[in-house]
């Protein structure tokens, strides 16, 4: 087994470094909060760790169709540094009866809340 790397200073001034600016929007649903375009925070893991030096774990922890809520847990795994940080996310795309629903789209929107969350604790975006 490999031993675990510390995360060095340089990189933990990396993660704490700004988004820009056109990394955030307003949240549609709550005008008072700030949202992060997912990507940006996928693009800060690359950048520090490495592509495919990190992954996730997903679990449903609520999903209905009727009313378009998903709620999953998220685990943040960043094996070479030992990383492991759960975040929770959701999603409410609308239900079955709203027009363009897509069950798809609220468990996208859950997982990625739930990874903008778990990477918060290592001072991304925060």
């Amino acid at each position: 087994m490999s031993e675990i790397k510390p995360i060095t200073k340089e990189m933990r001034d990396q993660l704490r470094s700004p988004l820009p600016s056109q990394a955030f929007s307003i949240n549609s649903a709550k005008s008072f909060l700030t949202a992060i375009k997912p990507i940006y925070i996928i693009e800060r893991l690359n950048d520090v760790f490495g592509v495919g030096s990190w992954t996730t774990e997903t679990n449903v922890e609520y999903a209905d169709a009727e009313t378009g809520m998903v709620v999953v847990r998220v685990k943040l795994l960043i094996p070479e540094y030992g990383v492991s940080i759960e975040g929770f996310g959701g999603n409410d795309n609308g239900g079955k009866g709203k027009k363009g629903f897509d069950y798809g789209d609220a468990y996208k929107g859950a997982h990625t809340d739930a990874l903008t969350k778990s990477a918060s604790y290592l001072e991304i975006a925060i």
